[in-house]
């Protein structure tokens, strides 16, 4: 019996992916970070580690396996991210008076282990990551990885708390991936990284390949992926299986469609430039 197939998993806690990214960008100031290891800060209860035994014997197939229990939260687990978004929010909600500026935060913009919010001064942004900083400990768990497009922000966090790469000194201040979408935080813009692979075979899946991997939340780019969109609508309506050749006026609208990914791509990529 698989432990997954009885356990209650909770209510869905987290925030949506497009709620946070426009929460993110709300103000000018932007931060950004996660927290380390968030899983294993969280004990599971003891009346309830029997159920997450295991057995070991380090290949030695001669012996009795010796038997352990999990103490933290397990991968897998179908109530870990119920129990997870539980123990911040719980922990954000009982220091509310003591931290008003940064419970919302945890509350609106966080998902999973991932915090992203912003504020309307440079000062308000310090503020912010010091009681963030001190909130998030209360609850055992180290926020880390911090990235923001501004360096004044930057210079009042530890570095060895800053992300990787971050190099004030050389003005230097990475891009990273908020929620799936690539952010210049130097210059303060999403962007998108395409794979762009011309030749090969046009088919219906090669196509659905190819706007599966476009991955925008926030619908910047959406007039081109529904150009897209409606080409397979077409494939479809002609029956075609899906590894038929595409032809006629239909292949030359994939074949123009794929080429002005690769300009899309180009723009970007000179954007990051």
């Amino acid at each position: 019996m698989s432990l997954n197939d009885t356990i209650l998993p909770g209510p869905k806690l987290q925030n949506s992916v497009f709620n946070v990214l426009l929460r993110f960008r709300r103000y000018p100031i932007a931060l950004a970070f996660d927290i380390g290891e968030m899983y294993l800060q969280i004990r599971i209860p003891a009346v309830e580690r029997s159920y997450f035994r295991f057995l070991w014997r380090d290949l030695e197939t001669d012996r009795r396996p010796d038997v352990y229990e999990f103490e933290r939260i397990v991968f897998g687990d179908a109530s870990a991210p119920f129990r997870v978004q539980f123990v911040a929010q719980e922990n954000a909600r009982g220091h509310k008076e003591t931290f008003p500026l940064v419970a919302e935060t945890i509350e609106k913009s966080t998902y999973m282990d991932y915090s992203l919010d912003s504020a309307r001064t440079e000062a308000e942004a310090i503020e912010l990551y010091n009681q963030l900083d001190s909130l998030w400990r209360l609850a055992s768990m180290e926020p880390r990885k911090w990235v923001s497009n501004s360096s004044s922000v930057l210079e009042n966090i530890a570095s060895e708390k800053r992300a990787s790469h971050v190099d004030l000194e050389c003005g230097t201040i990475p891009s990273i991936r908020t929620l799936g979408v690539l952010w210049l935080a130097k210059d303060d813009v999403f962007s998108f990284q395409l794979e762009v692979v011309i030749n090969v075979p046009f088919t219906k899946r090669s196509l659905l390949s190819r706007v599966a991997k476009i991955f925008d939340p926030l619908g910047f780019i959406s007039p081109f992926v529904l150009r897209a969109k409606i080409l397979l609508q077409e494939l479809w309506t002609q029956g075609l299986g899906w590894d038929d050749p595409v032809k006629g006026d239909s292949y030359c609208g994939a074949k123009a469609w794929l080429e002005e990914l690769e300009d899309l791509k180009s723009v970007f990529a000179d954007d990051e430039r």
